[in-house]
């Protein structure tokens, strides 16, 4: 159990609930873990439009699981609390609140296919519920810096290879996901605490991979977080020449970014070459990211404030393309869905995670680079695509946001591996 402050008092028995927390950490730590598989064993319809070689399957297996990790999740929340700023998560607050406004706009503001709109509300507050129960299981000492590292090895061994192996396929198309983005949350997990030779070959490793996807979105969130991890690395390292420390891991890092990107170069380029159209550049961005500002801005005031439905771009979209398309951009999605409130909303939550990572820069805290590295991402990410709405995926940004803010709530470490 973590030593926690005078300022967030709280027992270890508030936060083990029938003695059945450890139980609890473990069977999450699994349930994550076996979702990877199961999605390749039973793939989705998107998944098979990637690939000639992949047939689309019933998916009810791999819904089943995350419907059950959902739902221990939720129990574990309504045992210990069902206040999710409870024991001094400040940003289960902000969590809670765009949370529920997604909701009502869902059931009050959103028009035809509410089934449809609610399955992607749940998808979508899957990783806050997340990020919730990780703090608290964290908090109680059920869930471990061990449990989460070796979860986030397993998972980097297994998502770098099936993706190489998927987008190296002859019958695959250039550009694909995989398990890009998956490879992306789980980086800043692999690199809590002293980082070893054995972790900075598994980054390379997950690197490499998510270069080979030639996903834009993954490589710019790949690289600016560990520009991110290594500048908060040399910012807080207390003597002179102390980022030595890191600095192999980095370089590294880079050659095997850079030597990536020559081998994918012509993929690379093929990826980029419409970058001087504005209506076609990134996959089509520039056109139907003004259309879906100009449908939001120019609908009434009530619209404007509060959104025109959750999840109503797909029909904005569908009215100039064949298939409606997400805005993919988070914060575009949320201000034609939920408006301004929701922008604030959104806002909020941001500027709760940024007070975390301060806190945790304040204190020299050695979670501190993995934290920015991953919030960093996290930023990055919700400009251009989408990791708030309907993205699975972000559990594992909430498990790192768990983990850290428990520890920084708690002082944990006392030790400062910048020194």
């Amino acid at each position: 159990m973590m030593k926690t402050s005078q300022a967030y008092p709280v027992s270890y028995s508030d936060l083990d609930p029938y003695k059945s927390s450890k139980y609890i950490a473990l069977l999450l730590c699994g349930l994550l873990l076996i979702q990877l598989p199961l999605n390749w064993m039973y793939p989705s319809e998107v998944l098979a439009r990637r690939s000639s070689a992949v047939e689309v399957a019933d998916r009810a297996v791999p819904q089943a699981i995350q419907a059950f990790t959902l739902g221990l999740m939720l129990v574990y929340i309504v045992l210990t609390g069902v206040n999710p700023g409870q024991y001094g998560f400040k940003i289960g607050i902000a969590l809670g609140l765009l949370a529920n406004y997604m909701f009502l706009t869902t059931l009050l503001l959103s028009g035809s296919g509410l089934s449809g709109r609610l399955y992607i509300f749940i998808k979508s507050v899957y990783w806050m519920i997340g990020a919730i129960a990780f703090y608290r299981l964290c908090l109680g000492g059920a869930l471990t810096l061990a449990h989460i590292r070796g979860t986030a090895v397993a998972l980097i061994i297994l998502g770098s290879c099936h993706t190489m192996v998927f987008c190296l396929s002859p019958e695959s198309r250039i550009g694909q996901n995989a398990e890009a983005f998956l490879l992306v949350w789980c980086i800043p997990l692999l690199l809590l605490g002293r980082s070893s030779l054995w972790s900075w070959l598994l980054v390379a490793m997950a690197s490499i991979a998510i270069i080979v996807t030639c996903k834009r979105g993954a490589m710019l969130a790949l690289i600016s977080g560990l520009v991110a991890y290594a500048v908060t690395s040399t910012k807080l390292s207390s003597r002179k020449f102390s980022f030595r420390k890191v600095l192999p891991g980095i370089l590294l890092i880079g050659t095997v970014i850079t030597v990536g990107i020559i081998w994918q170069m012509d993929n690379l380029l093929y990826r980029f070459e419409f970058w001087d159209n504005p209506d076609a550049m990134g996959s089509g961005r520039g056109f139907f990211y003004r259309v879906i500002f100009l449908e939001w801005y120019n609908s009434g005031f009530i619209q404007i404030i509060f959104g025109k439905g959750f999840f109503t771009v797909p029909s904005t979209t569908g009215k100039y393309l064949l298939d409606g398309v997400r805005a993919h951009s988070d914060w575009l999605e949320i201000l034609h869905g939920m408006g301004l409130v929701g922008i604030g909303l959104f806002v909020f939550v941001h500027a709760m995670i940024i007070s975390i990572v301060r806190r945790a820069w304040r204190l020299r805290h050695p979670i501190t680079a993995p934290l920015v590295m991953a919030y960093t991402s996290f930023a990055m990410i919700n400009v251009y695509s989408e990791c708030v709405i309907g993205s699975v995926y972000t559990i594992f940004f909430a498990l790192l946001l768990g983990y850290g803010s428990a520890a920084i709530t708690t002082h944990k470490s006392t030790q400062n591996i910048y020194l």
